[in-house]
Protein backbone atom coordinates (compact mmCIF):
# COMPACT_ATOMS: atom_id res chain seq x y z
CA UNK A 1 0.00 0.00 0.00
CA UNK A 2 3.25 2.45 0.60
CA UNK A 3 3.28 2.88 -3.11
CA UNK A 4 -0.61 3.84 -3.53
CA UNK A 5 0.35 6.41 -0.90
CA UNK A 6 2.95 7.57 -2.43
CA UNK A 7 0.71 8.39 -5.13
CA UNK A 8 -1.78 9.66 -3.27
CA UNK A 9 0.37 12.26 -1.85
CA UNK A 10 2.02 13.22 -4.48
CA UNK A 11 -1.67 13.71 -6.29
CA UNK A 12 -2.48 16.04 -3.01
CA UNK A 13 1.03 18.07 -3.54
CA UNK A 14 0.89 18.69 -7.53
CA UNK A 15 -2.96 19.77 -6.81
CA UNK A 16 -2.43 22.11 -4.06
CA UNK A 17 -2.43 25.61 -4.55
CA UNK A 18 -0.56 28.03 -2.06
CA UNK A 19 -2.68 28.53 0.92
CA UNK A 20 -3.57 24.39 0.86
CA UNK A 21 0.57 23.43 1.19
CA UNK A 22 1.63 26.68 2.95
CA UNK A 23 0.88 25.21 7.03
CA UNK A 24 1.88 21.79 5.38
CA UNK A 25 5.45 22.89 4.34
CA UNK A 26 5.61 24.85 7.47
CA UNK A 27 5.12 21.04 9.48
CA UNK A 28 7.45 19.67 7.32
CA UNK A 29 9.96 22.29 8.38
CA UNK A 30 9.12 21.64 11.84
CA UNK A 31 9.40 17.88 11.78
CA UNK A 32 12.83 18.40 10.15
CA UNK A 33 13.71 20.68 13.39
CA UNK A 34 13.44 24.48 11.94
CA UNK A 35 11.63 26.66 14.24
CA UNK A 36 8.89 28.51 11.93
CA UNK A 37 8.59 31.93 13.07
CA UNK A 38 6.89 33.42 10.86
CA UNK A 39 4.04 32.60 8.17
CA UNK A 40 2.70 35.24 5.79
CA UNK A 41 -1.20 35.78 5.51
CA UNK A 42 -0.47 36.92 1.88
CA UNK A 43 -0.87 40.44 2.56
CA UNK A 44 1.17 43.41 1.26
CA UNK A 45 3.45 43.71 4.27
CA UNK A 46 5.35 40.17 3.63
CA UNK A 47 8.23 41.82 1.71
CA UNK A 48 8.53 38.44 -0.52
CA UNK A 49 8.78 36.08 2.24
CA UNK A 50 5.94 33.87 3.29
CA UNK A 51 7.63 31.73 5.83
CA UNK A 52 10.53 32.46 8.00
CA UNK A 53 12.34 29.85 10.22
CA UNK A 54 15.58 28.81 11.99
CA UNK A 55 17.46 25.73 11.68
CA UNK A 56 18.51 23.69 13.79
CA UNK A 57 22.03 25.78 13.58
CA UNK A 58 20.71 29.15 14.44
CA UNK A 59 20.63 30.07 10.69
CA UNK A 60 17.79 32.20 9.46
CA UNK A 61 15.49 30.72 6.61
CA UNK A 62 13.37 32.99 4.24
CA UNK A 63 11.15 30.84 1.99
CA UNK A 64 8.52 32.30 -0.70
CA UNK A 65 5.98 29.69 -2.01
CA UNK A 66 4.87 29.16 -5.53
CA UNK A 67 2.33 26.97 -7.20
CA UNK A 68 2.98 24.74 -10.52
CA UNK A 69 5.97 24.51 -12.83
CA UNK A 70 8.23 27.37 -12.94
CA UNK A 71 9.40 28.76 -16.39
CA UNK A 72 11.01 31.78 -17.08
CA UNK A 73 7.64 33.27 -17.38
CA UNK A 74 7.08 33.02 -14.24
CA UNK A 75 10.11 34.17 -13.16
CA UNK A 76 9.05 37.38 -14.47
CA UNK A 77 6.42 37.97 -13.33
CA UNK A 78 7.06 37.30 -10.10
CA UNK A 79 10.99 39.17 -10.06
CA UNK A 80 9.38 41.61 -7.68
CA UNK A 81 8.74 39.38 -5.07
CA UNK A 82 12.04 37.51 -5.29
CA UNK A 83 14.17 40.22 -5.33
CA UNK A 84 12.22 41.44 -1.85
CA UNK A 85 13.03 37.57 -0.58
CA UNK A 86 16.97 38.51 -1.24
CA UNK A 87 17.08 42.07 -0.80
CA UNK A 88 15.11 43.50 2.37
CA UNK A 89 16.58 42.51 5.40
CA UNK A 90 13.97 40.49 7.79
CA UNK A 91 12.37 42.40 10.11
CA UNK A 92 10.31 40.08 12.78
CA UNK A 93 10.64 39.83 16.82
CA UNK A 94 11.15 36.45 16.39
CA UNK A 95 14.70 36.39 14.62
CA UNK A 96 17.82 38.55 14.78
CA UNK A 97 18.51 41.04 12.22
CA UNK A 98 20.27 38.78 9.22
CA UNK A 99 21.22 40.61 6.35
CA UNK A 100 22.34 37.16 4.61
CA UNK A 101 19.76 34.03 5.22
CA UNK A 102 19.16 31.65 3.36
CA UNK A 103 16.57 32.59 0.66
CA UNK A 104 14.36 29.71 -1.07
CA UNK A 105 11.72 29.47 -4.02
CA UNK A 106 9.65 27.00 -3.36
CA UNK A 107 7.20 25.24 -5.55
CA UNK A 108 4.84 22.00 -5.86
CA UNK A 109 5.98 21.92 -9.82
CA UNK A 110 8.79 21.41 -11.22
CA UNK A 111 11.19 25.36 -12.54
CA UNK A 112 11.83 24.44 -15.93
CA UNK A 113 15.51 25.00 -17.49
CA UNK A 114 15.14 28.55 -19.00
CA UNK A 115 13.75 29.59 -15.04
CA UNK A 116 16.89 27.66 -14.20
CA UNK A 117 19.53 29.32 -15.75
CA UNK A 118 17.71 32.88 -14.96
CA UNK A 119 18.52 32.13 -11.46
CA UNK A 120 21.69 31.21 -11.99
CA UNK A 121 22.38 34.71 -13.72
CA UNK A 122 20.45 36.03 -10.85
CA UNK A 123 22.55 35.05 -8.03
CA UNK A 124 25.76 36.13 -10.01
CA UNK A 125 24.40 38.98 -9.73
CA UNK A 126 23.64 38.74 -6.29
CA UNK A 127 26.91 37.46 -5.17
CA UNK A 128 28.63 40.06 -6.34
CA UNK A 129 26.71 43.02 -4.56
CA UNK A 130 27.13 40.70 -1.37
CA UNK A 131 23.73 39.16 -1.30
CA UNK A 132 22.53 35.65 -0.45
CA UNK A 133 21.57 33.31 -3.42
CA UNK A 134 18.40 32.11 -4.34
CA UNK A 135 17.80 28.22 -3.80
CA UNK A 136 15.12 25.99 -5.22
CA UNK A 137 13.05 23.53 -3.63
CA UNK A 138 10.40 21.69 -6.14
CA UNK A 139 8.05 19.14 -6.66
CA UNK A 140 10.85 16.26 -6.01
CA UNK A 141 12.27 17.23 -3.20
CA UNK A 142 8.97 18.11 -1.63
CA UNK A 143 7.61 14.80 -1.74
CA UNK A 144 10.35 12.72 -0.46
CA UNK A 145 10.95 15.02 2.02
CA UNK A 146 7.09 14.58 3.21
CA UNK A 147 7.24 10.78 2.73
CA UNK A 148 9.80 11.03 5.24
CA UNK A 149 8.18 12.53 7.83
CA UNK A 150 5.38 10.65 8.01
CA UNK A 151 7.58 7.25 8.14
CA UNK A 152 5.36 4.64 9.17
CA UNK A 153 2.82 6.76 10.49
CA UNK A 154 0.22 6.94 8.43
CA UNK A 155 -3.22 4.59 7.57
CA UNK A 156 -2.09 0.81 7.19
CA UNK A 157 -5.23 -1.39 7.68
CA UNK A 158 -7.74 -1.53 4.49
CA UNK A 159 -10.71 0.26 6.52
CA UNK A 160 -8.64 2.93 7.78
CA UNK A 161 -7.11 3.59 4.51
CA UNK A 162 -10.26 3.71 2.87
CA UNK A 163 -11.51 6.29 5.46
CA UNK A 164 -8.05 8.52 4.32
CA UNK A 165 -9.10 8.34 0.56
CA UNK A 166 -12.77 9.10 1.14
CA UNK A 167 -12.03 12.16 3.08
CA UNK A 168 -9.34 12.97 1.05
CA UNK A 169 -11.80 12.72 -2.14
CA UNK A 170 -14.68 14.74 -0.44
CA UNK A 171 -15.52 17.84 -2.87
CA UNK A 172 -14.90 20.04 -0.23
CA UNK A 173 -18.03 21.82 -0.28
CA UNK A 174 -20.33 19.96 3.06
CA UNK A 175 -19.46 20.26 7.11
CA UNK A 176 -16.38 18.54 7.68
CA UNK A 177 -16.84 15.25 8.71
CA UNK A 178 -15.33 15.42 12.30
CA UNK A 179 -16.64 11.57 13.10
CA UNK A 180 -14.31 9.95 9.91
CA UNK A 181 -11.35 12.20 10.48
CA UNK A 182 -10.96 11.56 14.10
CA UNK A 183 -11.07 7.97 13.23
CA UNK A 184 -8.34 8.83 10.35
CA UNK A 185 -6.08 10.53 13.07
CA UNK A 186 -6.65 7.32 15.99
CA UNK A 187 -5.46 5.25 13.48
CA UNK A 188 -2.27 6.91 13.14
CA UNK A 189 -1.89 8.54 16.74
CA UNK A 190 -0.95 6.44 19.70
CA UNK A 191 -4.54 7.17 21.81
CA UNK A 192 -4.09 3.13 23.08
CA UNK A 193 -0.80 2.92 23.30
CA UNK A 194 0.22 1.25 26.42
CA UNK A 195 3.80 1.21 26.32
CA UNK A 196 5.88 4.12 26.82
CA UNK A 197 7.16 5.40 23.39
CA UNK A 198 10.25 7.27 22.35
CA UNK A 199 9.47 11.00 21.97
CA UNK A 200 10.97 11.19 18.71
CA UNK A 201 8.68 8.33 17.72
CA UNK A 202 5.50 10.57 19.09
CA UNK A 203 6.84 13.86 17.50
CA UNK A 204 6.71 11.89 14.07
CA UNK A 205 3.34 10.53 14.74
CA UNK A 206 1.97 14.18 15.49
CA UNK A 207 3.52 15.43 12.63
CA UNK A 208 2.44 12.91 10.55
CA UNK A 209 -1.41 13.91 11.88
CA UNK A 210 -0.73 17.15 11.12
CA UNK A 211 -0.03 16.39 7.50
CA UNK A 212 -2.84 14.31 6.80
CA UNK A 213 -5.20 16.78 7.71
CA UNK A 214 -3.34 19.28 5.56
CA UNK A 215 -4.03 16.49 3.08
CA UNK A 216 -7.73 15.85 3.12
CA UNK A 217 -8.71 19.81 3.45
CA UNK A 218 -7.65 20.27 0.28
CA UNK A 219 -10.18 20.54 -1.63
CA UNK A 220 -12.18 22.35 1.20
CA UNK A 221 -9.26 24.95 0.42
CA UNK A 222 -10.21 24.87 -3.22
CA UNK A 223 -13.88 25.78 -2.63
CA UNK A 224 -12.84 28.60 0.20
CA UNK A 225 -14.93 26.52 2.46
CA UNK A 226 -13.93 28.15 5.26
CA UNK A 227 -16.06 26.51 8.45
CA UNK A 228 -14.34 22.52 6.95
CA UNK A 229 -10.77 24.69 7.30
CA UNK A 230 -11.67 25.55 10.94
CA UNK A 231 -13.18 22.53 12.25
CA UNK A 232 -10.55 20.23 10.64
CA UNK A 233 -7.18 22.54 11.96
CA UNK A 234 -9.27 22.65 15.47
CA UNK A 235 -9.43 19.10 15.74
CA UNK A 236 -6.21 17.45 14.65
CA UNK A 237 -5.30 20.49 17.42
CA UNK A 238 -7.43 19.03 20.09
CA UNK A 239 -5.88 15.41 18.93
CA UNK A 240 -2.53 16.68 19.29
CA UNK A 241 -3.67 18.27 22.81
CA UNK A 242 -4.87 14.89 24.01
CA UNK A 243 -1.63 12.84 22.77
CA UNK A 244 0.94 15.17 24.77
CA UNK A 245 -1.39 14.59 27.77
CA UNK A 246 -1.49 10.57 27.45
CA UNK A 247 2.05 10.83 26.90
CA UNK A 248 3.13 13.70 29.32
CA UNK A 249 5.19 14.78 26.50
CA UNK A 250 7.30 18.39 26.71
CA UNK A 251 5.66 21.43 24.92
CA UNK A 252 9.12 21.47 22.31
CA UNK A 253 7.56 17.83 21.18
CA UNK A 254 4.32 19.53 19.99
CA UNK A 255 3.66 23.12 21.11
CA UNK A 256 5.07 23.88 17.33
CA UNK A 257 2.58 21.52 15.70
CA UNK A 258 -0.04 22.87 17.45
CA UNK A 259 0.77 25.99 16.67
CA UNK A 260 0.64 25.51 12.64
CA UNK A 261 -3.19 24.43 13.59
CA UNK A 262 -3.98 27.30 15.42
CA UNK A 263 -3.03 29.29 12.36
CA UNK A 264 -4.76 27.41 10.43
CA UNK A 265 -8.00 27.64 12.07
CA UNK A 266 -7.30 31.35 12.77
CA UNK A 267 -6.69 31.99 8.99
CA UNK A 268 -9.48 30.34 8.38
CA UNK A 269 -11.59 32.73 10.39
CA UNK A 270 -9.71 35.96 8.76
CA UNK A 271 -10.59 34.45 5.56
CA UNK A 272 -14.46 34.05 6.32
CA UNK A 273 -14.41 37.50 7.79
CA UNK A 274 -13.28 39.02 4.45
CA UNK A 275 -15.99 37.15 2.28
CA UNK A 276 -18.57 38.40 4.82
CA UNK A 277 -17.23 41.61 4.16
CA UNK A 278 -17.58 41.34 0.57
CA UNK A 279 -20.69 39.48 0.54
CA UNK A 280 -24.35 41.03 -0.71
CA UNK A 281 -26.24 38.99 1.72
CA UNK A 282 -25.78 35.86 3.43
CA UNK A 283 -28.22 33.69 1.33
CA UNK A 284 -26.72 30.16 -0.32
CA UNK A 285 -28.06 28.58 -3.51
CA UNK A 286 -31.69 29.17 -4.24
CA UNK A 287 -33.50 31.42 -1.80
CA UNK A 288 -36.48 29.80 -1.75
CA UNK A 289 -35.49 26.91 -0.25
CA UNK A 290 -32.45 28.46 1.40
CA UNK A 291 -34.56 29.90 3.94
CA UNK A 292 -35.08 26.26 6.00
CA UNK A 293 -31.31 26.71 6.42
CA UNK A 294 -30.79 30.47 6.53
CA UNK A 295 -31.22 31.12 10.24
CA UNK A 296 -28.44 28.21 10.85
CA UNK A 297 -25.87 29.57 8.85
CA UNK A 298 -26.40 32.98 10.46
CA UNK A 299 -25.93 30.65 14.21
CA UNK A 300 -22.56 29.82 12.59
CA UNK A 301 -21.43 32.79 11.28
CA UNK A 302 -21.94 35.13 14.06
CA UNK A 303 -20.47 32.29 16.44
CA UNK A 304 -17.39 31.82 14.18
CA UNK A 305 -16.57 35.77 13.75
CA UNK A 306 -17.38 36.15 17.41
CA UNK A 307 -14.64 33.40 18.51
CA UNK A 308 -12.41 35.19 16.07
CA UNK A 309 -13.06 38.56 18.08
CA UNK A 310 -12.67 36.57 21.39
CA UNK A 311 -9.31 34.56 19.86
CA UNK A 312 -7.22 37.96 19.06
CA UNK A 313 -8.60 39.86 22.60
CA UNK A 314 -6.57 36.86 24.53
CA UNK A 315 -4.00 35.70 22.06
CA UNK A 316 -2.55 39.30 20.84
CA UNK A 317 -4.54 41.66 23.39
CA UNK A 318 -2.32 44.46 22.46
CA UNK A 319 -3.24 44.43 18.70
CA UNK A 320 -6.47 46.06 16.85
CA UNK A 321 -9.49 43.71 16.21
CA UNK A 322 -11.47 44.23 12.86
CA UNK A 323 -13.78 46.51 13.31
CA UNK A 324 -16.28 44.37 10.78
CA UNK A 325 -16.17 41.38 13.15
CA UNK A 326 -17.80 43.45 15.92
CA UNK A 327 -20.33 45.42 13.76
CA UNK A 328 -21.07 41.79 12.16
CA UNK A 329 -21.91 40.15 15.68
CA UNK A 330 -23.86 43.12 16.52
CA UNK A 331 -25.78 43.09 13.66
CA UNK A 332 -26.75 39.48 13.18
CA UNK A 333 -26.51 38.09 16.67
CA UNK A 334 -30.51 38.40 17.40
CA UNK A 335 -31.31 36.75 13.90
CA UNK A 336 -29.83 33.61 15.09
CA UNK A 337 -31.94 30.33 15.93
CA UNK A 338 -30.97 27.22 17.37
CA UNK A 339 -31.46 23.57 15.50
CA UNK A 340 -30.35 21.99 18.74
CA UNK A 341 -27.91 21.73 21.54
CA UNK A 342 -24.78 21.66 19.17
CA UNK A 343 -26.11 25.51 18.67
CA UNK A 344 -25.50 26.78 22.37
CA UNK A 345 -21.61 27.43 22.38
CA UNK A 346 -22.20 29.78 19.37
CA UNK A 347 -25.01 31.70 21.06
CA UNK A 348 -22.49 31.62 24.39
CA UNK A 349 -19.31 32.56 21.82
CA UNK A 350 -21.36 35.89 20.33
CA UNK A 351 -22.63 36.65 23.89
CA UNK A 352 -19.45 36.98 25.20
CA UNK A 353 -17.85 38.58 22.12
CA UNK A 354 -20.87 41.38 22.86
CA UNK A 355 -20.48 41.53 26.28
CA UNK A 356 -16.39 42.17 26.02
CA UNK A 357 -17.37 44.84 23.72
CA UNK A 358 -19.64 46.42 26.43
CA UNK A 359 -22.85 45.11 25.72
CA UNK A 360 -23.78 43.34 28.25
CA UNK A 361 -27.59 43.82 28.48
CA UNK A 362 -27.91 42.02 24.83
CA UNK A 363 -25.12 39.61 26.03
CA UNK A 364 -27.42 38.66 28.64
CA UNK A 365 -30.15 38.27 26.54
CA UNK A 366 -28.44 36.46 23.96
CA UNK A 367 -27.87 33.94 26.45
CA UNK A 368 -31.89 34.07 28.18
CA UNK A 369 -33.50 33.65 24.56
CA UNK A 370 -31.36 30.75 24.43
CA UNK A 371 -32.24 28.92 27.88
CA UNK A 372 -35.63 29.80 27.06
CA UNK A 373 -36.23 28.06 23.79
CA UNK A 374 -34.14 24.69 25.71
CA UNK A 375 -36.55 25.05 28.72
CA UNK A 376 -39.75 25.08 26.59
CA UNK A 377 -38.90 22.46 24.48
CA UNK A 378 -36.88 20.29 26.50
CA UNK A 379 -38.29 21.19 30.18
CA UNK A 380 -41.15 17.98 30.32
CA UNK A 381 -40.78 14.63 29.43
CA UNK A 382 -43.81 14.62 27.78
CA UNK A 383 -42.79 16.97 24.74
CA UNK A 384 -42.25 14.33 22.07
CA UNK A 385 -39.07 14.34 20.20
CA UNK A 386 -37.45 17.51 21.72
CA UNK A 387 -34.03 19.80 20.92
CA UNK A 388 -31.29 17.10 19.85
CA UNK A 389 -28.18 16.62 22.18
CA UNK A 390 -25.16 18.50 21.58
CA UNK A 391 -23.70 14.90 20.15
CA UNK A 392 -25.68 15.67 16.82
CA UNK A 393 -24.81 18.51 14.30
CA UNK A 394 -26.43 21.38 12.65
CA UNK A 395 -26.60 18.83 9.31
CA UNK A 396 -28.28 15.88 11.54
CA UNK A 397 -30.31 17.87 13.89
CA UNK A 398 -31.91 19.59 11.29
CA UNK A 399 -32.25 16.47 9.08
CA UNK A 400 -34.36 15.42 11.74
CA UNK A 401 -36.82 18.38 11.68
CA UNK A 402 -37.37 18.57 7.91
CA UNK A 403 -37.87 14.64 7.40
CA UNK A 404 -34.47 14.21 5.61
CA UNK A 405 -32.94 11.70 8.15
CA UNK A 406 -34.45 9.19 10.60
CA UNK A 407 -34.77 10.65 13.72
CA UNK A 408 -32.86 8.50 16.17
CA UNK A 409 -35.00 6.30 18.95
CA UNK A 410 -33.54 8.47 21.97
CA UNK A 411 -36.23 11.29 23.09
CA UNK A 412 -34.32 14.03 24.23
CA UNK A 413 -37.42 16.35 26.33
CA UNK A 414 -36.79 16.07 29.56
CA UNK A 415 -33.15 16.78 29.76
CA UNK A 416 -30.26 19.06 28.68
CA UNK A 417 -26.76 19.07 28.20
CA UNK A 418 -25.94 22.70 27.97
CA UNK A 419 -28.78 24.41 30.00
CA UNK A 420 -26.64 24.34 33.31
CA UNK A 421 -23.59 26.36 31.60
CA UNK A 422 -25.91 28.79 30.06
CA UNK A 423 -27.81 29.14 33.47
CA UNK A 424 -24.08 29.90 35.25
CA UNK A 425 -23.33 32.50 32.86
CA UNK A 426 -27.15 34.83 33.71
CA UNK A 427 -25.97 33.93 37.49
CA UNK A 428 -23.04 35.18 37.63
CA UNK A 429 -24.41 38.68 36.12
CA UNK A 430 -27.11 38.54 39.09
CA UNK A 431 -30.16 37.67 36.67
CA UNK A 432 -32.27 36.16 39.41
CA UNK A 433 -35.60 37.34 38.52
CA UNK A 434 -35.15 36.09 34.37
CA UNK A 435 -34.28 32.63 36.02
CA UNK A 436 -36.95 32.72 38.35
CA UNK A 437 -39.23 33.21 35.39
CA UNK A 438 -38.30 30.31 33.91
CA UNK A 439 -37.45 28.44 36.78
CA UNK A 440 -40.66 25.77 37.45
CA UNK A 441 -39.49 24.04 33.63
CA UNK A 442 -35.61 24.33 34.70
CA UNK A 443 -36.27 22.54 37.75
CA UNK A 444 -38.23 19.43 35.95
CA UNK A 445 -35.23 19.12 33.87
CA UNK A 446 -32.48 17.30 34.12
CA UNK A 447 -29.49 18.33 33.66
CA UNK A 448 -26.83 15.77 31.91
CA UNK A 449 -22.95 16.28 31.68
CA UNK A 450 -20.22 13.69 30.48
CA UNK A 451 -17.10 13.45 32.16
CA UNK A 452 -14.53 11.71 30.23
CA UNK A 453 -12.41 9.39 32.15
CA UNK A 454 -9.03 10.90 31.27
CA UNK A 455 -7.56 14.04 29.70
CA UNK A 456 -6.76 11.83 26.49
CA UNK A 457 -11.11 11.30 26.07
CA UNK A 458 -11.72 14.97 26.65
CA UNK A 459 -9.92 15.64 23.21
CA UNK A 460 -11.14 12.18 21.32
CA UNK A 461 -14.42 12.66 19.31
CA UNK A 462 -16.50 9.68 21.13
CA UNK A 463 -15.54 7.69 23.74
CA UNK A 464 -16.67 4.71 24.95
CA UNK A 465 -16.68 3.05 28.43
CA UNK A 466 -14.29 5.35 29.58
CA UNK A 467 -16.49 8.37 31.67
CA UNK A 468 -19.00 9.14 33.86
CA UNK A 469 -22.73 10.71 32.60
CA UNK A 470 -23.74 12.88 35.51
CA UNK A 471 -27.42 13.55 35.81
CA UNK A 472 -28.84 16.01 38.43
CA UNK A 473 -32.02 17.88 38.95
CA UNK A 474 -31.62 21.80 40.47
CA UNK A 475 -33.35 22.61 43.46
CA UNK A 476 -37.23 23.21 43.62
CA UNK A 477 -37.05 26.13 45.53
CA UNK A 478 -33.53 26.70 44.51
CA UNK A 479 -31.16 29.23 47.13
CA UNK A 480 -30.14 31.68 45.01
CA UNK A 481 -27.07 32.21 47.16
CA UNK A 482 -26.44 28.72 46.56
CA UNK A 483 -26.68 29.08 42.68
CA UNK A 484 -24.53 31.97 43.26
CA UNK A 485 -21.90 30.23 44.64
CA UNK A 486 -21.93 27.11 42.47
CA UNK A 487 -21.65 29.49 39.63
CA UNK A 488 -18.37 31.18 40.84
CA UNK A 489 -16.50 28.38 42.11
CA UNK A 490 -16.39 25.92 39.61
CA UNK A 491 -13.05 23.99 39.58
CA UNK A 492 -11.32 24.69 35.83
CA UNK A 493 -8.66 21.85 37.35
CA UNK A 494 -11.37 18.97 36.21
CA UNK A 495 -10.35 19.96 32.24
CA UNK A 496 -6.94 18.70 31.25
CA UNK A 497 -4.00 21.01 31.72
CA UNK A 498 -3.39 21.26 28.44
CA UNK A 499 -6.49 23.21 27.58
CA UNK A 500 -6.93 24.91 30.85
CA UNK A 501 -3.52 26.45 30.38
CA UNK A 502 -4.91 27.73 26.69
CA UNK A 503 -8.39 29.30 26.85
CA UNK A 504 -7.91 31.19 23.68
CA UNK A 505 -7.77 27.19 22.05
CA UNK A 506 -10.49 26.41 24.28
CA UNK A 507 -13.12 29.07 22.28
CA UNK A 508 -12.60 27.32 19.27
CA UNK A 509 -12.52 23.84 21.04
CA UNK A 510 -15.81 24.95 22.62
CA UNK A 511 -17.19 25.01 19.08
CA UNK A 512 -15.82 22.23 17.42
CA UNK A 513 -16.96 20.01 20.26
CA UNK A 514 -20.01 21.14 21.38
CA UNK A 515 -20.74 17.78 23.15
CA UNK A 516 -17.86 19.01 25.85
CA UNK A 517 -19.45 22.39 26.05
CA UNK A 518 -18.61 21.89 30.17
CA UNK A 519 -19.64 24.00 33.13
CA UNK A 520 -15.75 24.64 33.76
CA UNK A 521 -15.11 24.83 30.20
CA UNK A 522 -17.52 28.28 30.33
CA UNK A 523 -15.97 29.18 32.99
CA UNK A 524 -12.55 29.08 31.93
CA UNK A 525 -12.87 31.11 28.47
CA UNK A 526 -15.11 33.57 30.82
CA UNK A 527 -12.73 33.88 32.94
CA UNK A 528 -9.59 34.48 30.93
CA UNK A 529 -11.61 37.03 28.56
CA UNK A 530 -12.49 39.28 31.90
CA UNK A 531 -8.74 39.25 33.08
CA UNK A 532 -8.02 41.15 29.71
CA UNK A 533 -10.25 44.41 31.52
Amino acid sequence: MNGVIERVIENWLTSANERSYQLSFCQLLAAEGEAVVYVSSHGPLEQGKDVISVNKSGRVRAYQLKCGDFNLADWRKHKGEITDLIELPIQHPGVTASRNPECFLVTNGDIKDPAIKAITAANVAWKKRKYPSLQTISKGNLLSRFLSVHGSYLPKELADFTLFLELLLADGYGPFDKEKAAKMLESVLPVAASSKLKTSELKRAIASSVLLIGYVLQNAYQVRNHWAIFEGWTLVGSYLLGIASKHDLPDNAWSESLAICEMGAEGALHDLCAECQSAQTLVQGHPFTDGHFYHARVTILVGLLAALDLYLRLKRPQEERPAYVVNFVREWRFKMKTWGESASPYFVLAALASDANCEALAAEQIVLNTLGTIVQVNGSRNQGFGLPSPYYSAEESLGFAYGLKERPSESFAGSSYTAHPLIDFLTRRWRRQALRALWHRIARMTMQSFEPGSDLNWFRWRVKDDGVLNSRLLGSPQSWSELLQSANSLNVNVLPKRLADRPAFAIFFSLVYPHRFARELLFLIESAIRATG
